[in-house]
Order: C-alpha cells, then sequence, then structure tokens
C-alpha cells in the first residue's frame, strides 16, 4: 500500500495509552487497530484515505477475513463525502464484484427490447462473455459459443454481454454473426460505471465470468478461444457435463469376494475393506482386487464383532475407526501393509441409541441415531455427549415444532461422507430428495446449505403425534455416499419398496455436487449398485453389485 506506513504511524499516534482488547486468534493486531479507528473517529480526509486503502486490500483478496468489517463502515459516508475525487474512487471500489461478492444486477436488453436480469436465471451456473466492439473477436466464437451452449446445457447459461452505447452498432454485429444463443445489453454501462460488466471490473475483452447457481461470482479472467480453454475455465469451479453413461468392468468375482452381505464399504489408498456381518470374519480385505486378509470373529466375546454399522478412516490418528452398533463399542483398527489387522477397543457408547460413530478430530466423535432430543451428537474420547445439534430439514413450521425422535426417523440419513481432511460432511435422506452440508471449524459442526427437492409424505398420527413409519409407494432417496477433497457422489434410487423391493435398495443413478451444495453432474450406471466408494483422484468408481450374488464393480469416471 502506498500510504500504509504513514497512516499506520498516524493511527498508532492517536491511538497511544487507549486501552486494547484480546485480539482474537487469526487476526492482525495492526488491523484492529485501523479498524477500531474506522469505527470511533469522525469521517474526515483522513478517515476517508485509511478506508480507502482497507477496502482496496479486501476488494483484492479472495479470503480476506476482514471483509465483514470493512464493508459495513461504507455507511458511514455522507453523500457529500460519495461525491469528492476520494469518494468516488471508494464508492467505485465499494462496488467491485470479487470472488465471493453475490452478482451485481441491472437492466439487460435483448435486441427486441424486451427485459431481463440475471436474477432469471439463477438456478444453472452463468457464463457470462463480456465484449465490446469494434473487434469481433473480442467475445467468444459463435460456432463453439454454440458447442459449449449444447454440451453443458443442464447446468449452464451462456450469455453474450455487450459493453458499450452503440445499441445500433451491436444490432449489426449481431445480425453480421446471428442471433443464436442469449444476446443482452446494458445501455450506458460504460458511462455510468456502474453496470454489471464496470463492477465486475471488465477491461479487456473478451472477459468471462462465471456465476454459481446461487449469484455468487466464482471466477473472473480471461480464457482463450479455444474448446479446451473454455472448459478449463468451467471445470476450475466444478461444472462438468451432465448425464454420462457409465459401464461396468468386475473388479472382484463373486468366488473370490465370498461374502454374503456387504454393508460397510471403504477404501483407504490401494486397499479395500468391505464388512460383512453374516459371514464367520467381519471384515475383508483387497488390494488391487486380490484378498489379502480376513479378519474380526463374529461373536459376542471381548475382543470379537457383532454388528459394524460404521467404519471410518481417522487420518490425524493413522487408523480405521469401526462403530459396533450391538455392542456399543469404538474400536481402532490399524492395517500392516500386507492388510493384518491390529484393533482394540477404544470405549463405549452410553445409553443413547447411536447407529454411527464417526471420528472427527480433536478426541471428537460425530454420531448420529434416532435421538430424543436432536440429530447429531458430538462426543468425547469417553463416549460422553458434549453437544448436541438440533437441526432437521422441515417443511413447515407445525413439522418443525414436533418431537425430534420422530423426526430422527422420518430425516434419517445414509451414512455420511466427509471431504478428505474432515473439513466438510454431507447428510443425504433416505426418504426424500434432502442433502445437507456441513462444515467444521476446529471441532464444531455449522450448517452451510441444504438441498431439497421433496420431502417424506405425512408419517404421523393426527391423534397423538406418533411415528407412523415411511410409505412404501414412496420412492427410496439416497442409500450411499462418498466423498472426494473437490465432490460429493450421491446414489440414488427413485424406486419405492411396493414398486420393486430390490430395487429400492439399489440405484442406477450417481448425483455429483460440489462441497459448496451445487449439482454439476448426474452420471447413470448400466447396472443397479448398493454401496460406491470413489478413489481419492476422482477417477474411479467402486460399488457393490449383486447378480445375484455379491461382486465389486469398477466405474471409470469421467474427467473435468
Amino acid at each position: 500500500m502506498k500510504r500504509f506506513l504513514w497512516i499506520g504511524l498516524f493511527l498508532c499516534t492517536a491511538l497511544t495509552g487507549n486501552a486494547q482488547e484480546e485480539i482474537p486468534d487469526g487476526r492482525d493486531p495492526l488491523w484492529e487497530v485501523y479498524l477500531d479507528s474506522l469505527r470511533n473517529n469522525p469521517v474526515d480526509k483522513h478517515w476517508m484515505e485509511i478506508y480507502h486503502e482497507l477496502i482496496d486490500i479486501v476488494k483484492n483478496s479472495e479470503d480476506s477475513p476482514y471483509k465483514a468489517d470493512v464493508y459495513p463502515l461504507y455507511k458511514r459516508l455522507s453523500k457529500e463525502n460519495l461525491e469528492s475525487r476520494l469518494g468516488k474512487k471508494i464508492e467505485k471500489l465499494y462496488l467491485l464484484s470479487q470472488v465471493g461478492d453475490y452478482m451485481p444486477d441491472a437492466d439487460l436488453y435483448d435486441s427486441e427490447g424486451r427485459l431481463h436480469h440475471l436474477e432469471d436465471y439463477k438456478g444453472k451456473f452463468l457464463l457470462l462473455d463480456i465484449w465490446q466492439l469494434p473487434l469481433i473477436t473480442s467475445r467468444m466464437l459463435p460456432e463453439l459459443r454454440e458447442e459449449i451452449a449444447e454440451q453443458y446445457k443442464d447446468s449452464l447459461t451462456i450469455i453474450s454481454l455487450y459493453v458499450g452505447t452503440d445499441k445500433q452498432a451491436w444490432m449489426n454485429a449481431l445480425q453480421k454473426e446471428g442471433k443464436s444463443g442469449l444476446h443482452l445489453m446494458e445501455i450506458n454501462d460504460g458511462a455510468s460505471g456502474k453496470g454489471i460488466a464496470s463492477r465486475l471490473g471488465s477491461d479487456s475483452y473478451p472477459c468471462f465470468v462465471l456465476i454459481s447457481p446461487e449469484g455468487t461470482v466464482l471466477k473472473k479472467g480471461l480464457s482463450e478461444q479455444s474448446k479446451s480453454g473454455v472448459k478449463s475455465f468451467l471445470a476450475d469451479c466444478g461444472v462438468k457435463v451432465f448425464n454420462d453413461t457409465l459401464s461396468h468392468k468386475v473388479f472382484i468375482d463373486p468366488k473370490t469376494l465370498c461374502l454374503k452381505s456387504p454393508h460397510l464399504f471403504t477404501m483407504i489408498d490401494s486397499v479395500m475393506i468391505l464388512c460383512d456381518s453374516q459371514t464367520d470374519s467381519v471384515f475383508h480385505c483387497f488390494r488391487e482386487g486380490k484378498l489379502l486378509s480376513r479378519f474380526g470373529k463374529k461373536g459376542e466375546g471381548e475382543h470379537d464383532f457383532s454388528f459394524p454399522t460404521s467404519i471410518d478412516y481417522f487420518w490425524t490418528e493413522d487408523f480405521l475407526c469401526v462403530f459396533d452398533e450391538n455392542k456399543r463399542g469404538i474400536y481402532s483398527l490399524k492395517l500392516s501393509p500386507d492388510g493384518q489387522a491390529e484393533w482394540r477397543k477404544l470405549f463405549s457408547t452410553k445409553e443413547y441409541a447411536h447407529h454411527y460413530v464417526v471420528p472427527v478430530g480433536y478426541n471428537r466423535y460425530l454420531s448420529g441415531g434416532i435421538y430424543p432430543d436432536a440429530r447429531l451428537y458430538m462426543l468425547d474420547n469417553r463416549g460422553n455427549v458434549e453437544r448436541k445439534y438440533d437441526r432437521f430439514p422441515y417443511r413447515d413450521d407445525a413439522e418443525k415444532n414436533r418431537d425430534r425422535k420422530t423426526l430422527s426417523q422420518a430425516y434419517f440419513s445414509c451414512f455420511p461422507s466427509f471431504s478428505s481432511f474432515k473439513n466438510y460432511l454431507v447428510l443425504a435422506n433416505r426418504s426424500s430428495k434432502i442433502i445437507d452440508f456441513y462444515q467444521f471449524i476446529g471441532p464444531e459442526l455449522f450448517f452451510k446449505k441444504e438441498v431439497v427437492e421433496s420431502y417424506p409424505k405425512k408419517y404421523w398420527d393426527d391423534a397423538d403425534g406418533s411415528y407412523l413409519g415411511l410409505d412404501k409407494s414412496i420412492p427410496s432417496a439416497y442409500l450411499s455416499t462418498t466423498a472426494t477433497s473437490r465432490y460429493v457422489y450421491l446414489l440414488y434410487s427413485g424406486v419405492s419398496y411396493a414398486e420393486n423391493p430390490f430395487l429400492s435398495c439399489n440405484g442406477t443413478t450417481i448425483e455429483v455436487y460440489t462441497w459448496e451444495g451445487v449439482k454439476v453432474r448426474q452420471l447413470q450406471l448400466d447396472i443397479p449398485v448398493s454401496q460406491i466408494v470413489v478413489s481419492e483422484d476422482g477417477q474411479t468408481m467402486y460399488a457393490v453389485a449383486y447378480q445375484p450374488e455379491p461382486e465389486i464393480v469398477q466405474f471409470d469416471l469421467p474427467d473435468d
């Protein structure tokens, strides 16, 4: 910053002797001084100079922790302040939309004079192709635009946005090259300095701006005039082609697998672990399709397993964490390179009806089940409940206030999936198309977003409010989830038990979401499967299929 040093000296001098509160972790003490000065001192020339410097910094940083502190201070500027030379500079910076901001909007017109707004096109990704005359090459080539629009038609809308004041010249250019696609113009944007293009900071062309289905600016910048360049621009933000059909390959055949009913499925690096409580050895370990070992005796003894319902890798401690629902025990399981296992009991849970217990770091474990007072619990390393997370989906206020045990049954989710380093969590509902996205900040869990397409059919008795169970005529929703650091993969059924009991527990549709809760792809499988696991590189998906005996099949996933 040009004036940062002397401004810093000014502030430090001005605030000498003032007692400072304790600075929160991750905050810069010098920034706290600047912000304290702006909050408490009158608005004058020095104030505006400091504010101009700070808003310039946060506007040019995608992840500045001070945006929430700096932006509201803009309201302290009077109309007279904003009419000054420095005030106009501040206003321009304030209006400028950066990555992470909500998209700007304005009155846009097509060649027929009809009014449009960007808000009208929310629900899909928006790719703004911002261009100007006289250079026709300053925008996406028509044939490229048509090809990209067709290929991404289910997930993306392309808007060709002209920047300029000459409406007739724009219409002449469209007439010459054809009007295919959506072409819009914001009249006098360049002159006002407050239009969409100006606020997005476009000053060289073509300028591509990608906006999320929710209206958030995801990416700005130039892109080469090629198919690969545009696709790379889109792929960086998770935009993918929908409706790919995948064909399976047999990865482990029934003779090698020798399982009856595998109900847990996970992968650690190249090692695949399946759990089957109907076999003498509960755990079965494979590498590259070949059996490494079987272990974990089925039984009720101290060192036996009865019915494991969750298995998850505890990456900070480098072991698999297993929860046995029948024995209410949490076990650590370590594998040697040759697949041999050592395990020990970590602790037992208390009286609560946990269905799964998974490690989240910080000696904490997240659990889900049919609870009387919450949807999720956070346990310490002795099995004690430390926190309760009471948020449920609900269709209306009447349902919101129903008893928690009933809601736990109605909105029961399949086993949750985490991002690679457990900073994100997804819950997908078994009885309706509802997906909940969460984020971990330290050991604390915060709700991020809910994607809702349907709610479960009425499931309670009007007389006493008791749980009636879910209607067997209602299609099953999500059966299995898996995730990488980039994407969430959800196996969807869409078939009711009454229609087909087998297909209600198996699916052929994979929905792919970003961790921001944006659907970017839908994959169709050539056979029904019951569980899925995706390799961390996102190149391969493995699944349990019954044909009619259980086998492990492999699907090669499409490139981004």
